[in-house]
């Protein structure tokens, strides 16, 4: 089921129609998608991820925008105006909620980009909160859209870890947060069994270094080489136990792993647990040749 959306508003309700999806939904779902990675980013507290995250929210704030701005008229090319003129008309028209909050996302990116000043995590990650609120304001008074029904699940290649997670989700809305955790960490295992088949090297199973398979060896510092950008991601998979096993008969290599479950105080952080695994996922898949 896909979210109508449109250029031109009909009414205050948001719509949804059978069908593939239009070209402005396909936009408005990469700017969501850049978004998640921007939110990935900034959970990282290094500078150079600091960085990315302004990058990336600033990006979505400014394409949102300029997308809008084709319905009004501007004095010459609306590609020689930048950021500021083009929220200020579209302010005049019609109110945006934190303006001046997203005016100071501007500069906060400018200065990232001009004077090499990152700003803190304290204000990426408030300015994080700000962004999301804005994609769902824009979203639904811009382009009649339902931001929370354009999911990112069909995006997950692999069978197995898109049913985990789309029964993840549904445990939630359940309130049964065992369940979910259960069922979103082993589609995260799920994943990280096939980043480390991709790295493994099978033709080293039988050698050993104090009984450590030099496959396991291998596969494991390539990993920690490979995310030595991204902490967070990296934490998250190393809690996942992984060993690699011969090919299957289909020559196919395998392995297995040993999960380790979550336990949620609420909702809200298993909310918060699936996105962040959802964002993994959906960061690093298409890196790989699975």
């Amino acid at each position: 089921m896909h979210n109508f959306c449109s250029r031109t508003p009909k009414n205050n309700n948001t719509q949804k129609v059978e069908g593939m999806p239009s070209e402005l939904e396909n936009f408005l779902m990469d700017m969501k998608r850049l978004y998640k990675q921007g939110v990935l980013a900034s959970k990282n507290p290094d500078r150079f991820q600091r960085r990315l995250a302004i990058h990336y929210i600033h990006f979505v704030v400014e394409q949102i925008l300029r997308e809008k701005a084709r319905d009004y008229r501007f004095q010459g090319r609306l590609l020689e105006h930048g950021f500021e003129k083009i929220i200020k008309k579209l302010n005049q028209n019609m109110t945006i909620p934190d303006y001046e909050r997203l005016v100071t996302l501007n500069e906060m990116r400018n200065a990232a980009q001009h004077r090499n000043t990152v700003a803190s995590k304290e204000d990426v990650d408030f300015q994080v909160k700000i962004v999301e609120s804005f994609l769902r304001w824009s979203y639904k008074n811009y382009f009649q859209c339902d931001y929370d029904s354009l999911n990112f699940e069909s995006f997950i290649t692999d069978d197995k870890i898109r049913e985990n997670m789309l029964e993840a989700y549904k445990f939630i809305e359940a309130k049964n947060l065992k369940s979910a955790s259960e069922k979103m960490n082993v589609a995260l295992a799920l994943f990280k069994t096939k980043l480390f088949t991709f790295f493994a090297d099978y033709r080293l199973r039988g050698t050993a270094i104090n009984g450590i398979p030099l496959t396991d060896i291998l596969a494991d510092l390539t990993l920690k080489i490979f995310l030595s950008n991204d902490p967070l991601t990296l934490t998250k998979l190393s809690r996942t136990r992984t060993l690699y096993m011969e090919p299957n008969q289909e020559g196919q290599p395998v392995a297995a792993y040993n999960v380790t479950f979550t336990t949620f105080l609420n909702e809200e952080a298993a909310k918060e647990e699936y996105n962040s695994i959802l964002n993994i996922i959906l960061a690093y898949q298409d890196r790989f040749a699975f």
